[in-house]
């Protein structure tokens, strides 16, 4: 969850997340935010309501700032935010999705309201990755540590461009018998697709040598 947005094969991919629903913003209590929040200003039309994530979020102006919950630094974190007004009896709406990262400042214009339009085809998709590894193992990707867990675990890549391959290395270390013992895979994902990788037949215990 390092980078945005994202890239072309043979570069840095975008790191996978693990699977989890963003949290809410708050209106803000304090006069600056904490370094593991994210401080995010939204602009709405006079009189429009803002949803964020479907949920309503009060607002007492035209422009306000609010802070994330403490996020983990090491993740991008996803918001949908929706501001609704009428006028002249239609209903009128802009929306955006938005990435906020901890520590950063991001600025929201939602002013631009339009009538309802049919969505374009979704032209980005996450991709699913399954990864399983037996107890006690360190899992990297790309070079990034992961908190650790045994079993199995499934994690959503950042929106994908469908269509378009991307690069992942998995790595699973696990120390026996005072040794470390690790193993790399390298997998390709796709938008919208499922994959799974396997590290249970990592070695009992650490070769000879």
């Amino acid at each position: 969850m390092i980078i945005e947005q994202p890239v072309v094969p043979h570069h840095a991919p975008p790191v996978v997340v693990p699977h989890q629903s963003p949290p809410v913003v708050v209106p803000h209590t304090s006069v600056n935010p904490l370094p593991t929040q994210a401080e995010v200003t939204i602009q709405v039309a006079e009189g429009a309501r803002l949803l964020v994530d479907g949920k309503e979020v009060s607002l007492r102006a035209t422009s306000e700032k609010f802070f994330t919950p403490e996020l983990d630094p090491s993740r991008i974190y996803y918001y949908e935010m929706k501001a609704t007004i009428q006028k002249d009896g239609k209903d009128l709406s802009a929306s955006k999705r938005v990435a906020v990262r901890a520590g950063q400042q991001v600025a929201v214009d939602l002013r631009d309201v339009k009538s309802w339009t049919a969505p374009k085809p979704e032209q980005e998709e996450v991709a699913r990755v399954t990864v399983k590894v037996p107890e006690n193992t360190q899992l990297y990707v790309d070079g990034v540590q992961f908190p650790q867990f045994s079993g199995e675990r499934t994690f959503n890549t950042p929106r994908l461009t469908v269509g378009q391959p991307y690069h992942y290395s998995f790595k699973a270390e696990i120390t026996r018998d005072g040794q470390k013992v690790s193993e790399t895979q390298n997998v390709t994902v796709q938008a919208g697709k499922d994959i799974s990788v396997d590290f249970q037949k990592l070695p009992v215990r650490a070769a000879s040598r």
